[in-house]
């Protein structure tokens, strides 16, 4: 009776085998991995998770510095590793291909070229590098052209007071001071001084001080030096400060002269010491889409 049901069980497994029903194992010499594959459905499932190794290095990495940036490339660079460059006006960015195509050499032989050498890579190995803007900058930018109280004005000077380096400490501390005191009163006029100060004429409203008259000189210009990247150098920005009366009220906001420009000069010398540091590693301008 055993003898019976065990051939049953076995003719059931063959027809099941007959109909394609059970995988088939694939190992092919091209391949790294064995593969299983699926008669009925044709879908084919890769056994290279089960194996020692993997077939390739796949990695999506993400870097916060070009020194970090460039010691991974550095660590992990193979025959074809290509960097692209991309740059825009708010910022930039740096991607690293590790296993990207292999270029074709060519060689010059009797005025023809021959080329060898050439090979298509997967390119699932990458390192990128967004080059994000420091706290210093993000906070310079987001007041930047935006209308500020007299009393708003002066704290945000006197809170960023580290990062000015023209005029000197004691000058725009002497703006702060003046800012804060001159609460209230009404401003009249602004004329422009042969030094590109401002003067504001005011006069006090309140009861104790009404008919005084008081004038406040303002820079027209200031400089600060912060850094623009993460972990970055430092670079001298130029302010221009805006004035406004209205109502007699003081309306002071100040403007960062051509901040494309210092972003354009960061990125330039970060991909300068990106493309120092990594030769013969050729570093593109671009995308690799």
């Amino acid at each position: 009776m055993n003898t019976q049901v065990a051939q049953t069980e076995s003719a059931a497994i063959a027809e099941i085998a007959r109909q394609g029903l059970f995988p088939e194992y694939r190992l092919d010499s091209n391949l790294k991995a064995p593969l299983l594959l699926w008669p009925q459905s044709q879908k084919i499932v890769s056994l290279e998770e089960f194996l020692k190794y993997p077939e390739h290095k796949k990695a999506r990495i993400e870097v916060r510095d070009h020194q970090s940036f460039v010691e991974y490339v550095l660590k992990h660079a193979e025959p074809g590793t290509t960097v692209f460059s991309e740059v825009s006006e708010t910022g930039g960015s740096f991607t690293a291909i590790i296993d990207f195509h292999h270029g074709h050499i060519a060689h010059v032989i009797n005025g023809n070229a021959e080329f060898s050498g050439g090979a298509a890579r997967w390119g699932h190995h990458v390192c990128k590098y967004v080059c994000e803007h420091t706290p210093e900058w993000k906070r310079w930018m987001k007041f930047s052209g935006e209308p500020l109280s007299q009393l708003a004005a002066a704290q945000f000077i006197e809170d960023n007071m580290i990062d000015i380096i023209q005029p000197e400490a004691a000058r725009m501390l002497e703006v702060v001071k003046t800012l804060e005191a001159t609460q209230g009163v009404e401003f009249k006029s602004a004329v422009r001084l042969e030094n590109g100060d401002r003067q504001l004429n005011y006069s006090h409203t309140t009861a104790a001080k009404a008919g005084q008259q008081g004038d406040m000189d303002i820079p027209d210009m200031f400089r600060i030096r912060i850094p623009v990247f993460q972990n970055g150098p430092g670079y001298d920005v130029d302010c221009r400060f805006r004035y406004r009366i209205k109502d007699g009220a003081l309306i002071i906001a100040y403007e960062i002269v051509r901040p494309h420009k210092i972003i354009d000069l960061a990125l330039q010398e970060a991909r300068t010491g990106i493309v120092q540091m990594l030769q013969p590693i050729p570093v593109l301008l671009g995308s690799a889409g």
